[in-house]
């Protein structure tokens, strides 16, 4: 069996950075792939043997923000059904209901602290049974 796999969709380097070592943390078997904006993202997904279990998506990014991507994604047949999870610094209360209603399984505010950080990661995968 291969080891599961996740997608982080995020522009910043250091934040990919963060979010892989804190994955490793919550499950050393659990693999992370990154993409700095939506475009690239989706062009890597069609391209992908097995899906990821799960995308972790910031919302504002260069190129295709994370909105866009998730209109997108939830519209083909390939990749709606992948989970996708809202990781952002922007006002998630703002913007949860929406990014719910165009699809997303779970929208969360990046957490400050590595801890915390760790912690959410862990909490969306065992909501999502990974």
């Amino acid at each position: 069996m291969s080891a599961v796999r996740i997608f982080l969709i995020d522009d910043d380097l250091d934040d990919q950075e963060i979010f892989t070592e804190a994955l490793q943390e919550v499950n050393p078997e659990m693999k992370c792939e990154a993409a700095g904006n939506g475009k690239l993202a989706l062009e890597r997904l069609m391209k992908m043997h097995q899906l990821p279990a799960a995308v972790f998506l910031d919302l504002n990014m260069p190129v295709m923000n994370g909105r866009e991507f998730l209109s997108v994604v939830k519209q083909n047949e390939q990749l709606k059904e992948i989970p996708v999870v809202i990781y952002s610094t922007t006002n998630v209360k703002h913007t949860a209901d929406e990014m719910m209603k165009l699809g997303a399984s779970k929208v969360l505010s990046k957490p400050e602290s590595f801890d915390k950080i760790v912690a959410s990661i862990k909490s969306v995968l065992d909501e999502l049974g990974l």
